[in-house]
């Protein structure tokens, strides 16, 4: 295969992806179909399947695509700081501007985060696990580096701090419609509340000072 055609079937493969993550960002995980993938791609359904061999399969890949996006952002925020405590409020900053600038993806990441993948062989679910190990040893390394240098607790460990911090920002991104009331209530804006929720999880395992 030249060059050429590399490039192009790589081109129509993120089309696809992006046509998958608007997708199950209006309808939702459980109603999107390759049908309807294959209609926001303005290509044969047939088509879809040379690329993606499954829904399943389709949405590993749209997840690892969003965590490399999130990752590149999250790498490029943390390399402008020294300690390792910077880094990891570097990191949370991050996460937050993009979700508040790419409202529709976020929603689709939240979505996928619901999804399981039993099929570990498949080279998406595979690529999805790579992008996730990526993303949660940069946030690792940077509590080793916080602990070495005698800001983070000696009882944290990096590892399960990183993955539950994960689970905690895709919650605080997700508010239930009685959360919104509140928000709205108390004049609190979306970008606030996520900047509180980033500070209660720097100072959870953070000495006092």
């Amino acid at each position: 295969m030249t060059n050429r055609m590399e490039r192009k079937k790589e081109e129509k493969r993120e089309a696809i992806l992006d046509a998958a993550a608007t997708t199950i960002a209006e309808k939702g995980l459980k109603d999107m179909t390759m049908d309807d993938v294959a209609q926001t791609a303005d290509l044969a359904k047939g088509t879809l399947y040379l690329y993606f061999k499954n829904k399943t399969s389709l949405c590993a890949a749209v997840n690892a695509n969003l965590n490399k996006e999130v990752n590149a952002e999250m790498k490029k925020s943390m390399d402008s700081y020294q300690t390792g405590s910077e880094k990891i409020r570097a990191a949370g900053t991050a996460v937050i501007q993009i979700a508040l600038k790419n409202p529709q993806k976020f929603k689709a990441g939240r979505e996928l985060y619901q999804m399981r993948f039993d099929d570990l062989k498949d080279p998406n679910v595979q690529q999805l696990l790579h992008q996730d190990d990526i993303g949660i040893e940069l946030l690792a390394d940077a509590y080793r580096q916080a602990m070495e240098e005698g800001d983070v607790r000696e009882d944290v460990d990096p590892v399960p701090t990183t993955i539950f911090i994960k689970l905690a920002l895709v919650i605080a991104f997700s508010p239930t419609p009685e959360q919104k009331m509140l928000l709205e209530h108390k004049k609190i804006s979306m970008e606030r509340y996520l900047e509180v929720v980033r500070d209660l999880i720097f100072r959870s395992t953070h000495k006092v000072r």
